[in-house]
Parts: structure tokens; C-alpha cells; sequence
């Protein structure tokens, strides 16, 4: 396998490309169907491919026209699907499905992520995935775990806004960074740490790396508010019997501590 030769990423939250700064000018690497900032509740997936028209761009605006934008090899489906945090019939909240086993041997990915109760985003992201499953293999994944590997585990850095990306073995394979006010654009930057990472690993590292800022955005209280409109009587009634139960928990586990 192609081993990467890409050493930095940028995806701005406006665009729909993601930019390899290592390169000057930098240049459009991969493409997404709909750029991370017009999400709405709506939407319950978008495609990630490899740019098939290698664009440049400025490095400080990082602007092209979606229009004049071809998609190249499509490479995963990241899927959120409607009113997921109230459903039992899907998988997971976020997972990724193989559009292609010759481009993306890796095979479906779903997340799971967890935070504490005064985070808004989350510390912690582990990635599994489980090999020859495609977005055309029905289940997309089997009712029993014995077959998920860990691929990727994102963990929040102790100080900064960071995060360290880490592979099945626990090694650093890259970083993630906010972009800063000075860089004219908002969204994140992955710097590749390891030299050791083929291309395939690359593709689902991205791919997983994109999902998880969906995750973010999904957070964000504007978001929210837009479910929260969306969501039928009967879900809203199931939401506020799942807010009651985690509001008795915290309460007992505070008289709990008021005890000692």
C-alpha cells in the first residue's frame, strides 16, 4: 500500500473542500457534498471523496466555487440519521459506510463518543470498524461486536483545545488544532505525526476526522434548537421522560454526597 504523503489538513467549516496546507498553494485534496456550516437537522448524510480536480487555493481565504468542483473517487456515506438520539433501530448516533471495499478496505466505521457533564463537545471519540462491510451489506453492522476492531481513538488534549489522534496500536498518528482568528476562517487543523500511515488509513482518518466535527456541530445549541422544533409530540414526550430520569440520577447522586 501508497504510504501518505500529506502532512496537514484544513477543513474551514464554510467550504466543502479540505485543503493539504503542506502543499503551496494549497491544494484540494478531498470534497464533501455539503460544506459542515449549512448542516441542518435535515440532513441525515453527506459524501466524502478524494478531489478529483486537484483545486488551489489562497492560503488565506481557502475559497473555491462548489460549482466548478468534480467529485473523484467517492470513499465513505457519514450518516446522521433524523432524530437519532431518540431511535433504537439504527447502529449509532454517527457512522461512516464503505461506498467502495477496493478504495476504503477498512469497511464501515461507527462512533462512540462520551464527555463530561460540563463539556459541550466531546473529550473522547473512538472510531471501530469492521472490515469486508459495505454501504450495500445488509446489516450494515452485525448485531454482536466480536468482529469491531478499534481504528482510531480522538482524545481531547489536558490544556488547549486540542486533540490527539491515536491508531489500534495506542501510537500518535496526528493532532488537531482550531484554527486561530488570524487564519480568516473557522474550523480545525489535522497535522499528520507519524510518517508511517498508508493512504487507506489516511482516507479513514479524514473521513472519521470530518465526522466528528459534524458530531461538534451537532452539539451546538443553534442545532439543537432546530431538532428540538422538528421533533413529533410523542418524541418530545420520550425526551422529557429521558431528561426526568438523568435529572433523578444527578439528584441522587448528590444527596449521596450531601450523606457523607
Amino acid at each position: 500500500m501508497a504510504q501518505a504523503k500529506t502532512t496537514s489538513l484544513v477543513l474551514a467549516d464554510a467550504d466543502h473542500l479540505i485543503y493539504d496546507t503542506s502543499s503551496t498553494p494549497p491544494t484540494a485534496v478531498y470534497g464533501l457534498s455539503t460544506n459542515i456550516e449549512s448542516l441542518t437537522y435535515k440532513d441525515s448524510s453527506l459524501n466524502f471523496s478524494r478531489a478529483l480536480d486537484q483545486k488551489t487555493a489562497s492560503s488565506s481565504t481557502l475559497e473555491s466555487d462548489p460549482a466548478t468542483q468534480q467529485e473523484g473517487d467517492r470513499l465513505y456515506n457519514l450518516v446522521h440519521p433524523l432524530n437519532a438520539d431518540y431511535r433504537t433501530d439504527i447502529p449509532a448516533h454517527f457512522f461512516l459506510t464503505c461506498h467502495s471495499p477496493s478504495l476504503s478496505p477498512v469497511g464501515n466505521i461507527k462512533l462512540t463518543t462520551s464527555k463530561s457533564l460540563l463539556s459541550s463537545k466531546p473529550d473522547k471519540i473512538k472510531a471501530v470498524h469492521y472490515p469486508n462491510r459495505t454501504a450495500s451489506t445488509s446489516p450494515l453492522f452485525p448485531d454482536e461486536d466480536a468482529t469491531e476492531k478499534v481504528l482510531l481513538t480522538c482524545s481531547k488534549q489536558t490544556f488547549g483545545k486540542g486533540y490527539t489522534w491515536t491508531n489500534s496500536q495506542n501510537k500518535e498518528v496526528a493532532r488537531e488544532e482550531e484554527l486561530k482568528d488570524g487564519d480568516a476562517v473557522k474550523g480545525r487543523r489535522l497535522i499528520f505525526t507519524s510518517g508511517q500511515i498508508t493512504q487507506e488509513e489516511q482516507d479513514a482518518l479524514v473521513a472519521v476526522w470530518v465526522l466528528k466535527r459534524w458530531v461538534e456541530v451537532a452539539e451546538e445549541k443553534e442545532f439543537k434548537k432546530e431538532a428540538l422544533d422538528k421533533l413529533s409530540p410523542a418524541e418530545q414526550a420520550a425526551m422529557d421522560m429521558k431528561w426526568f430520569k438523568r435529572a433523578g440520577g444527578l439528584a441522587g447522586l448528590a444527596a449521596a454526597g450531601g450523606a457523607c
